[in-house]
């Protein structure tokens, strides 16, 4: 017996929702209408239960503009949203997920025929993001609650041709329906969110499926958890034992496979670029530093640096620090600045501030694997200072990260030849994003065998 699909409606007509009250009488749909805030609950049917039409959940929205449909549709987490045509054709390009306008269509789409073994509500936490419109996917991406926020971040530049979706960490059992209802090829347990138990047990039970344990930070790091160490020994004990089980750091300089291990790889974020464009000079020049709140991040040296700049040629300076300690407002007070500390920001929100309001991301940590911090300003055609730790830089933008003179000689070459530093950015970027897509599908490929 087929599963029911899993959908989301919106302003629908009155024939629209006798064909889906009739379809849900079928068990052919479950999911959630979403109902404008305002509108009568009489005319939309909207039972005391909280059900509508007996099939779905109803959900308020706040406005009937496309962005903010888009946004709640998202939110549910449903892959598939039903609306009529003149609504449909606004949605497309917001929506991440087919927009349908017809029953036959939906009713023609291919489902799971096997019941999972553990089933959740449409809008629990296991819900899937990204799913094609049969409700499948080549990649699944397992993320924890802490890491969930930056999954738009990690699953953003993926190649179009590798449909990538991404899912709440759940118990064993349900990402076990999930890898069996998605019909994915290679399931990525982002920051080693499942313990080695558990992947052994999922690795056995889909032979023809890859598993990639993810560890996000540097080798230098991996004490700063007394378990990390202990469980990159074991992932990697385990990817010599199944074959299709792989160990991946984002760090390319550590050898693994000359102490043995054949499948621990190199993690290759992928990443947006944004196209082009000429962007104003700051005045005066404005330094970012931004990140979260950790001793390998060198933001005292950073903040000494600005300091030394200022003594040179007048800058603002902001920070963007999660979970700032007080401590560094010492620091700012001996390096004589006085930083204007910016709330933590979502993802876009960063970005259009680095476009509006940076002229140089300054960032020389002292370890890093990767270092989002430095690509998000290069992906918006700011220049960014940073250590020989952050690879991808160009070797003139790396600073002695232990030294603030060093670090401030840097920022200072970079305001003076600002505009071809800027364009060289957006260079640095398009090269990276492209190199990293490349080696993703690549990776994809030799897990996938």
């Amino acid at each position: 017996m087929s599963l029911p699909l899993r959908l989301a409606a919106v302003l629908l007509s009155a024939e629209t929702e006798r064909q889906l009250a009739d379809a849900s009488a079928r068990g052919e749909i479950v999911g959630a209408v979403l109902v404008p805030r305002g509108r009568d609950a009489t005319s939309m049917r909207h039972a005391a239960d909280g059900r509508f039409l007996g099939w779905a959940t109803a959900i308020q929205i706040a406005s009937i503009e496309p962005a903010e449909i888009a946004r709640a549709f998202h939110a549910t987490g449903l892959h598939t949203l039903v609306a009529e045509p003149n609504t449909a054709a606004a949605l497309r390009p917001l929506v991440n997920g087919p927009v349908v306008v017809s029953l036959s269509r939906v009713a023609a789409m291919p489902r799971a025929t096997k019941q999972p073994q553990a089933t959740a509500e449409p809008l629990s936490q296991a819900s899937i993001l990204g799913l094609d419109h049969a409700g499948r996917c080549d990649v699944l991406h397992v993320m924890g609650q802490h890491w969930w926020p930056r999954g738009d971040k990690m699953c953003f530049g993926i190649p179009p041709n590798i449909i990538a979706a991404r899912k709440l960490l759940g118990t064993a059992e349900e990402d076990a329906a999930a890898i069996e209802a998605t019909c994915c090829r290679v399931v990525v347990i982002h920051a080693l969110e499942h313990q080695e138990p558990t992947v052994r047990t999922l690795a056995g039970s889909f032979p023809r499926v890859g598993f990639v344990c993810i560890f996000h930070g540097s080798q230098n790091v991996i004490v700063r958890n007394p378990i990390w160490a202990g469980m990159q020994r074991d992932f990697l004990a385990l990817s010599n034992e199944l074959p299709n089980v792989w160990y991946a750091t984002p760090e390319p300089t550590i050898p693994w496979s000359e102490f043995g291990y054949r499948r621990a790889v190199v993690w290759p974020n992928t990443l947006p670029v944004r196209e082009s464009e000429e962007l104003p000079q700051i005045d005066p020049p404005t330094l970012l530093i931004a990140g979260r709140m950790d001793i390998i991040k060198a933001y005292p040296v950073a903040l000494l640096a600005v300091g030394l700049v200022n003594r040179v040629r007048p800058v603002r300076v902001l920070t963007a620090i999660k979970q700032m300690e007080a401590a560094l407002d010492g620091v700012a007070e001996v390096a004589g600045v006085q930083p204007e500390n910016l709330p933590w920001l979502d993802w876009d929100a960063f970005h259009e501030t680095i476009r509006s309001r940076v002229s140089v991301t300054v960032c020389p940590s002292l370890t890093d694997s990767f270092n989002y911090v430095a690509w998000d300003s290069l992906s918006q055609g700011r220049p960014a200072v940073g250590s020989q730790t952050i690879r991808y830089l160009p070797r003139a933008w790396q600073a002695d990260p232990n030294d603030p003179r060093d670090v401030a000689r840097v920022v200072l070459e970079i305001l003076d030849y600002y505009p071809a530093c800027s364009r060289h950015a957006w260079e640095v970027a398009q090269a990276l994003a492209e190199r990293q897509r490349a080696a993703y599908i690549d990776l994809i490929r030799r897990v996938s065998k």
